[in-house]
C-alpha cells in the first residue's frame, strides 16, 4: 500500500472512530499507527478538535480551534488533490471518496458552525478507550451552563465534574457527575438519560432534576422538578441498560430522594444488673439499620435556585450554609463556637460579595466575622445574642 493510500486508509479509520463504527481489528490498527510517531498522533488530536467542535453548541476557545483547523485544512487539501483521481477511477474507490468527502465535510461544518465546544483530549495512551472522553470541570468559586450533543442542558456547580464518551448517544446517554448539576433533558424516548452519581444511577427519559453527589458528603440527594425519574441504589447499578427492579425508587415532581453512603446504624443500649451491686453491664441489643435511602417532600424553586442569578436560602442551618458559601465563594470557613449551629438562616443573595453575605447574616444571628487572605472566621457575638433574645421576646 502505497503513501497515499496507507493515508486514506487512516482518514477512514479516524472517521469510523469519530462515528462509533470501529471494528476492534480497526481499532488495533489505528493504535499501532498512533503509537508509531509524535506527529501521527498530533493529526489525530487536530482532527479531534475540529470534529468535536463542529458536534457540541457551547463556549468555544476559538482560537485553538482555528489552529486546528488550519493544519488539519493544509494536510486535507494536499491529500485531497494526490488522491481525487485514483479515488474516482473505480466503484470501490468510489466508496472510499464519498467517505472522504464526508470526512471532509465534518471539518468544513465545524469552520462555519460559529461558536463551539473545545474539551481537553487525554493524553495519547497506547489505546483508544477513553482517548474521546469529555470532561467538563468547574471550580470552586463558580458556575457553569453547558450543553451536551444531544440538546439536553446542564448546569453545574461549584466543585463539579461532568464526564460522558464518545459514545454518548449512540444508545444510551450516559454522564458521570461528582458534584451537584441540574438536568434539563431533550427527551429521546428511545434513548434513555442516565446520571452516575457515586454508586447511584438517575434514569430518565425526558426530565428536569438536580443530583448532588459531592465526595466529602455521607449523602446524595434527587429532586425532581418535571417529569420522572428512576433511581438505582444498587452498587452495582452503574453502566447497565436494566435496573435492578428491586433496588429502583421512582420521582414524582416535588419530591427528593436521600441516598446515604453507608447506611446509618442505631444501637439500643440497656443497663442490666451483675452480680456485684456496685456494677452494671451495659450491653448493645437489637441494632436497628435504618433505610438507605429517604423520600422527603422539597421545594424544588428553592432547592435549585443555585443555577440562577437569584439564590434563595430557606431555613438553612448555619453548619450547611457555609458548606455552600465556601464552595461559592471559594473560601475557608471555620466555625469558632459549636452554639452557632443551632441558628438558621433565610435569604435572598444575587450579586453579593462574601462580605456582604456575612454582614446580611450578622443582621439575624448573634455572628461576628473576619476576613483575611480567603480564611473567613465566625465567632458567637454575646452582645447581640442579647439583644436578638431581647427582641424576640418582645415580639413574642
Amino acid at each position: 500500500m502505497n503513501t497515499e493510500k496507507k493515508l486514506e486508509y487512516i482518514n477512514s479509520l479516524i472517521l469510523k472512530f469519530l462515528d462509533g463504527q470501529l471494528t476492534s481489528e480497526e481499532k488495533k490498527e489505528l493504535v499501532q499507527w498512533l503509537a508509531s510517531s509524535k506527529s501521527n498522533k498530533d493529526y489525530f488530536k487536530q482532527l479531534y478538535l475540529v470534529w468535536k467542535g463542529a458536534s457540541v453548541n457551547a463556549d468555544v476557545n476559538e482560537n485553538e480551534l482555528s489552529k486546528a483547523f488550519r493544519r488539519v485544512q493544509l494536510h486535507t487539501y494536499k491529500q485531497k488533490i494526490r488522491t481525487m483521481h485514483s479515488m474516482e477511477s473505480s466503484a470501490t474507490s468510489n466508496n472510499r471518496f464519498l467517505a472522504f468527502r464526508k470526512w471532509v465535510a465534518v471539518i468544513l461544518i465545524s469552520l462555519v458552525s460559529g461558536a463551539v465546544l473545545y474539551y481537553m483530549v487525554q493524553q495519547y495512551l497506547p489505546s483508544l478507550t477513553g482517548l474521546a472522553d469529555s470532561e467538563i470541570v468547574v471550580p470552586f468559586g463558580s458556575k457553569s451552563r453547558i450543553s451536551l450533543p444531544d440538546g439536553s442542558t446542564v448546569w453545574l456547580n461549584a466543585g463539579s465534574k461532568l464526564t460522558y464518551t464518545v459514545n454518548y448517544g449512540k444508545k444510551l446517554r450516559e454522564v458521570n457527575l461528582t458534584g451537584e448539576g441540574y438536568f434539563k433533558v431533550a427527551h429521546r424516548p428511545a434513548k434513555p438519560f442516565i446520571v452516575h452519581a457515586s454508586k447511584v444511577s438517575i434514569k430518565a427519559l425526558g426530565t428536569e432534576f438536580n443530583v448532588k453527589a459531592y465526595p466529602d458528603e455521607d449523602v446524595i440527594e434527587t429532586i425532581l422538578v418535571k417529569g420522572s425519574v428512576e433511581i438505582d441504589k444498587s452498587e452495582t447499578g452503574s453502566n447497565k441498560e436494566q435496573f435492578s427492579g428491586e433496588q429502583i425508587m421512582i420521582l414524582r415532581p416535588g419530591q427528593k430522594a436521600r441516598i446515604y453512603k453507608k447506611p446509618e446504624i442505631k444501637s439500643t443500649f440497656v443497663a442490666i444488673p451483675v452480680a456485684e451491686k456496685t456494677k452494671t453491664d451495659v450491653r448493645e441489643i437489637q441494632p436497628e439499620k435504618e433505610e438507605m435511602i429517604k423520600l422527603q417532600s422539597s421545594n424544588a424553586l428553592i432547592e435549585t435556585s443555585w443555577k440562577d442569578d437569584r439564590w434563595i436560602i430557606k431555613g438553612k442551618n448555619l453548619d450547611d450554609l457555609l458548606v455552600l458559601l465556601s464552595r461559592r465563594f471559594n473560601v475557608s470557613i471555620s466555625l469558632l463556637n459549636n452554639d452557632l449551629s443551632q441558628y438558621q438562616f433565610s435569604g435572598t443573595i444575587e450579586n453579593e460579595t462574601p462580605e456582604q453575605v456575612f454582614k446580611i447574616m450578622s443582621l439575624t444571628i448573634p455572628m461576628s466575622y473576619s476576613i483575611e487572605k480567603g480564611k473567613v472566621n465566625i465567632s458567637l457575638n454575646r452582645e447581640l445574642e442579647e439583644k436578638y433574645k431581647a427582641a424576640y421576646k418582645k415580639v413574642n
